[in-house]
């Protein structure tokens, strides 16, 4: 067997486990945020407000599942573009998408950079192997 597809089938359940985890979580907040509008208890702007939270939820499922370092600076940029996004939503500290778009490029980036870094390098395979 390849090193490719052993490591694809070693992986394989945090993966799975991580995208239940997600769609279990996301489905929750967003019945309880139906509830919550349909209670009075915050309007339908507001709830709509609350969506870049889904984005944090799977960047710390992604940190919590991870089994490998990138996948925790995978979990880290997803929070924070999250942060990002509801920043600019809230126009907190006056940021809007118009003037603060570079700020997701430059996290984009940097998480590149550093995923290229953390990820584990296959060794070479022996001669006569394909």
């Amino acid at each position: 067997m390849h090193h490719h597809c052993e490591h694809w089938i070693d992986h394989h359940p945090r993966r799975r486990l991580r995208k239940h985890l997600f769609l279990g979580l996301s489905l929750i907040a967003i019945g309880v945020a139906f509830f919550m509008v349909n209670a009075g208890l915050i309007s339908q702007a507001m709830a709509l407000t609350l969506w870049p939270a889904l984005i944090a939820i799977m960047g710390l499922v992604r940190i919590v599942t991870a089994s490998r370092a990138f996948d925790v600076v995978g979990g880290v940029a997803r929070i924070a573009v999250a942060g990002w996004l509801y920043a600019c939503l809230e126009h907190i500290g006056g940021w809007t998408f118009r003037d603060s778009w570079p700020a997701v490029i430059i996290v984009l980036g940097l998480m590149f950079m550093a995923k290229g870094l953390l990820r584990p390098t296959r060794p070479a395979h022996p001669q006569g192997s394909k």
